[in-house]
């Protein structure tokens, strides 16, 4: 649980990970995208595709697509 999101489902196939998240707010979802993913050196990522929407209350609902990179050992 990071500040200001929370995960509600983690799912892995052969070829990818869903997960989708609530995030508390904008800025929440900005912070945490960006410490998790955008300066994470240690993960071997060949993409990363976000879909949003916002709640009346603010909240944000994201479903996040993650795949391993294609240089992967596992792959």
């Amino acid at each position: 649980h990071a500040k200001g999101a929370t995960v509600q489902l983690l799912e892995c196939k052969a070829n990818q990970c869903r997960m989708q998240v609530t995030f508390d707010n904008k800025e929440a979802d900005r912070d945490v995208i960006r410490k998790v993913f955008m300066r994470a050196t240690d993960m071997d990522l060949g993409g990363t595709v976000v879909e949003r929407k916002q709640d009346k209350d603010g909240k944000i609902q994201a479903v996040i697509y993650l795949r391993p990179s294609r240089s992967s050992p596992d792959r």
